[in-house]
């Protein structure tokens, strides 16, 4: 398996936590996204045409990048478009994983801070992973939603150093 894809404890932790059929909605897609869509009904938004039906068992959402104003604090100015995105509001989505679209490595330089920007996109109540948090973008953007989630954020280490984090909303009675 490549690298860049989900780690194997980032899958073990949605195994536990994510009942099996249960959709999923993922931001970027790769490898592991083929793994998990064996267990759950995929959604992986793609901006990149040769990813886009990779694998028969994803549901993907071509959307082409888009510039925008970039985040205070981030370097970043491109995300998915936004209007390409409105119906997964309506799809009753279990978890979020942000794992695209690639950007820099740098700290501050990310395409994924995009997800503060359009925060409305996301359902409310719905945890969300990130994934690559070992790098500082990534890390900076899962507190800045925790933030605004109100929610705390939870730092997962793995044996490769490719770590991952979870915003999990309390669930109400």
């Amino acid at each position: 398996m490549s690298d860049f894809a989900l780690s194997a404890e980032a899958r073990e932790w949605i195994y536990k936590n994510i009942p099996e059929g249960s959709i999923i909605c993922e931001y970027g897609s790769g490898a592991g996204s083929a793994i998990l869509a064996e267990r759950y009904k995929m959604y992986c938004v793609e901006n990149d045409l040769e990813w886009v039906g990779k694998y028969s068992k994803i549901n993907y959402i071509y959307s082409k990048l888009k510039q925008h104003k970039a985040v205070k604090g981030f370097d970043a100015d491109v995300w998915y478009t936004p209007s390409d995105l409105e119906h997964l509001k309506e799809l009753d989505v279990s978890l979020f994983i942000i794992d695209g679209p690639k950007g820099g490595h740098g700290y501050g330089q990310s395409g994924r801070q995009g997800a503060l920007k359009y925060f409305d996109l996301f359902k409310p109540g719905v945890p969300l992973l990130l994934d690559d948090v070992h790098r500082g973008a990534e890390k900076k953007l899962a507190i800045k939603l925790s933030a605004r989630m109100k929610t705390p954020v939870t730092f997962h280490a793995t044996w490769t150093d490719k770590h991952f984090a979870i915003i999990q909303p309390e669930k109400s009675i």
